[in-house]
């Protein structure tokens, strides 16, 4: 019996590879236009989402650019770059951008039931603190460091859980998910809805230094609601019309 070699990849991947594998051999050169998804799709056997998600990987690296109304084209050349070593990792170590939603939804919805209930004076310092930095940064345009205040706000909010198990849990989903593609992706919504970001962490902040749960609530699902629905409208725009 031969047994068979058992893949892990993400469908997106295997699109992603094939793309740049393409470009690489020659079959396509900048400034020619991909095939459009529903034909790469068709002929690959996976679904236009999956092609989706591959190509707007390949845009945040620069490497494919998408034209309204017209389809994807390839921006530059990949023949100088190992892509095994300097690609692949990076669209390898990143999880779907709508499952990393769906996941910190979920769990900081239930941290944030528990926090309310225990929260200090010295949780609140620290929650005011990181939520300062946030719009300090913003001022001053400082991208990387407003996400890395974000980041800072949100591991307070665990840490106020006093409950060790959760802490760990929600330090490695948030530094787990806080990927350069998801990153990358989002630059388009943190420098379009700066202002309404940092109104959201402010409401939850208020919500949970007055134990108001429904309050609470509501803005977390509406923290993570806008920009997936964000995430969903730049994947969708890549998208043609079907003949």
């Amino acid at each position: 019996m031969v047994f068979e070699k058992i893949e892990t990849k993400r469908k997106p991947l295997y699109v992603a590879e094939q793309i740049l594998r393409a470009i690489k051999e020659g079959s396509y050169k900048p400034g020619s236009k991909l095939p459009p998804e529903r034909v790469i799709a068709e002929e690959m056997g996976l679904s236009r989402n999956s092609v989706r998600e591959a190509l707007s990987a390949l845009q945040v690296l620069d490497i494919v650019e998408s034209r309204t109304g017209d389809g994807s084209y390839v921006k530059k050349s990949v023949a100088d770059i190992n892509i095994d070593l300097q690609i692949l990792p990076i669209l390898e170590e990143s999880e779907s951008p709508l499952k990393i939603f769906e996941a910190r939804n979920v769990l900081e919805m239930g941290v944030v039931e528990l926090v309310i209930q225990s929260t200090t004076a010295e949780d609140i310092e620290h929650l005011q603190g990181a939520l300062d930095r946030m719009r300090a940064k913003a001022k001053d345009g400082d991208y990387e460091g407003y996400l890395e205040a974000n980041l800072d706000f949100h591991l307070a909010i665990a840490q106020a859980s006093k409950n060790p198990i959760i802490e760990s849990t929600m330090t490695s989903l948030w530094k787990t998910t806080s990927q350069r593609l998801l990153n990358e992706m989002l630059k388009g919504y943190w420098h379009e809805k700066i202002e309404s970001s940092i109104q959201i962490h402010e409401q939850l902040f208020s919500a949970i230094r007055d134990k108001n749960r429904n309050t609470a609530h509501k803005v977390i699902r509406n923290h993570y609601e806008e920009p997936r629905d964000y995430l969903l409208g730049t994947l969708i725009k890549t998208d043609l019309p079907t003949p």
